[in-house]
């Protein structure tokens, strides 16, 4: 508008850059006879060169390439081109002029005036850039927050609600994880007369996918049976069930584990997990040492 008021082209049309390195025509200004422009052709990259203000009657079409691409505005004889520079030198944008309606060339001092008008424009196209990019990143982030909150939520509903009633024990379990979503996972397996299973887990790496978690809950909960009558048996199961769902590109995940009952006189499988220390009435604490390797990381 400015440039209109001061200058009185026959036409005005601005260029501005995109993401996929083209220049497209503003939709406000005359788009026949302004077809998009690559920004690696050779007219383009020698207006960012000089930065100023080029009248076409000053370009010397004997240069490589930009007689080919003067071509290109044809329909229209532009009698300016003005390019617009970002601070790092990159072109954001291009200034088409036509003929002014006094049919007077352009001056020095409207060349100065148009160079003054395409830096600053170059300033704002670059911040406004930068401002699309703060707000995309934003919304990113909003939509990874979100995400990780709903992640959070269905992991909760993996641990278990309703606890197995046990004259011989008080017991409880939460789970705190050292970021939105974790890698760690209890339960407690009802196994039937007067006996219950504890199971600890903690999948390998923070950030895990609730979708592992949910595997070995339902690994572990569909071998309850197995487990009430023979621990080892069960705990070869479960490792062949993970092991077989966990593989991902070349990519494993496993998992440690205790599986054991509360009563001194059942076994207790340790896998990879850190020993438990068990804590007698009268005192006196013991280490249990591991009976197994990690869970998923080797078929057998």
């Amino acid at each position: 508008m400015v440039i209109k008021q001061a200058l009185h082209p026959v036409f005005a049309a601005v260029y501005l850059g995109d993401r996929d390195g083209q220049l497209l025509v503003y939709p406000n200004a005359p788009a026949t006879g302004f077809p998009p422009l690559p920004s690696r052709m050779p007219l383009l990259e020698e207006l960012a060169r000089r930065n100023e203000p080029w009248q076409i009657s000053d370009i010397d079409t004997r240069e490589g390439g930009l007689l080919d691409d003067l071509a290109i505005f044809a329909a229209n004889q532009p009698e300016c081109l003005v390019p617009m520079l970002m601070r790092g030198g990159t072109l954001a944008g291009l200034l088409v002029l036509g003929a002014r309606l006094s049919e007077e060339a352009y001056s020095r001092e409207d060349r100065r005036l148009l160079r003054a008008v395409a830096a600053q424009a170059g300033v704002t196209l670059e911040n406004l850039l930068l401002a699309e990019d703060m707000a995309e990143r934003i919304e990113t982030e909003r939509r990874i927050a979100r995400d990780m909150e709903i992640a959070k939520q269905a992991q909760a509903r993996l641990f278990p609600r309703k606890l197995p009633s046990l004259d011989t024990l008080e017991y409880a379990g939460r789970c705190i994880p050292a970021r939105e979503v974790g890698g760690d996972y209890y339960d407690f397996l009802n196994l039937g007369a007067g006996r219950m299973g504890i199971v600890l887990a903690d999948i390998v790496g923070k950030g895990i996918p609730g979708a592992l978690l949910a595997n070995l809950r339902a690994d572990v909960r569909s071998q309850c049976a197995v487990a009430s009558q023979d621990l080892p048996q069960f705990l070869k199961s479960v490792n062949q069930s993970f092991f077989e769902s966990t593989d991902e590109g070349g990519t494993r995940h496993f998992s440690s584990a205790i599986t054991r009952t509360p009563l001194a006189a059942c076994a207790m499988p340790i896998a990879g997990t850190t020993p438990p220390l068990p804590v007698r009435s009268n005192g006196t604490a013991e280490r249990l040492s591991a009976t197994a390797t990690v869970l998923g990381l080797f078929e057998q």
